[in-house]
């Protein structure tokens, strides 16, 4: 799996709380996406592993709804 998360590099202005949680909301959104593949994979392969999978892409859209209100 290859990880992408430009938005989540140091910039300058530290302070920069919008770039900070704009860099949240794209780690999340990779997430997600890494998730939803490895659902459609183990279906009808391990459905133990799925259930854990579909646990965590819980949590991870919870966590960007969070973000998004905020």
């Amino acid at each position: 799996m290859k990880t992408n998360q430009k938005s989540l590099q140091p910039i300058e202005d530290t302070t920069d709380v919008e770039y900070v949680i704009r860099g949240v909301i794209d780690a999340e959104n990779s997430a997600i996406e890494g998730y939803n593949k490895l659902i459609k994979e183990w279906d009808g392969v391990d459905y133990v592993t799925q259930d854990l999978v579909i646990t965590l892409l819980a949590d991870e859209q919870s966590h960007r709804t969070v973000l998004r209100v905020t």
